[in-house]
């Protein structure tokens, strides 16, 4: 679960990804959970959600990220209905900017959907007022976004350039039908 918290001194919000100790009982899930807070501490990009820290108590591993609107584009487009291609441009904009600087660094995310795609403050006010891919200042560079890439839960980091990952993962609504046919698919 995330919830969103604040500091009591300072009162500065964030974002706080809460897993319980209980679902990391195997080493395969203790490893994961190290991955994903490994990549995500290692990744600066301004189109990606801000690691801050992250620590722990007895019962649960607490992930600190910067806070953005609390919207995703999933939630854009199922109050609003599809995007018209202009729309929907600005945004995959922004998400091969994030991409690109993520396979820069051999991190390949596994789960990319409208869900994992948060709004930012700027973003939604975008869309709240004028629509999607309104205002021009948006987008422009890294500091003035639309949208941020989240959920490193599914994420891993290739050693070299050459190295393949064959693992079947992800959102089964988004996985693509060659991959879910294997061989007798027509995908390469």
């Amino acid at each position: 679960m995330v919830y969103a918290v604040q500091e009591t001194v300072g009162g500065t919000e964030y974002a706080c990804k809460v897993v319980s100790k209980t679902t990391l009982v195997k080493a395969r899930a203790q490893s994961k959970m190290l991955t994903e807070i490994n990549i995500h501490r290692a990744v600066s990009c301004g189109h990606v959600v801000r690691f801050v820290r992250c620590f722990e108590d007895d019962a649960n591993v607490y992930i600190l990220m910067e806070l953005c609107s609390n919207r995703t584009l999933a939630d854009v487009v199922k109050k609003r209905g599809a995007m018209r291609e202009e729309e929907a441009a600005c945004y995959l904009r922004e998400v091969l900017a994030a991409t690109a600087h993520l396979h820069a660094m051999r991190v390949i995310h596994r789960d990319l959907k409208l869900g994992n795609l948060f709004l930012t403050a700027e973003g939604l006010a975008e869309v709240e007022e004028d629509g999607p891919g309104t205002d021009p200042s948006l987008g422009r560079d890294a500091q003035s976004c639309r949208i941020k890439i989240g959920d490193f839960g599914l994420a891993c980091s290739l050693e070299n350039d050459s190295q393949r990952r064959k693992t079947v993962c992800g959102t089964p609504n988004y996985i693509a039908p060659e991959v879910l046919m294997g061989k007798q698919g027509g995908g390469r």
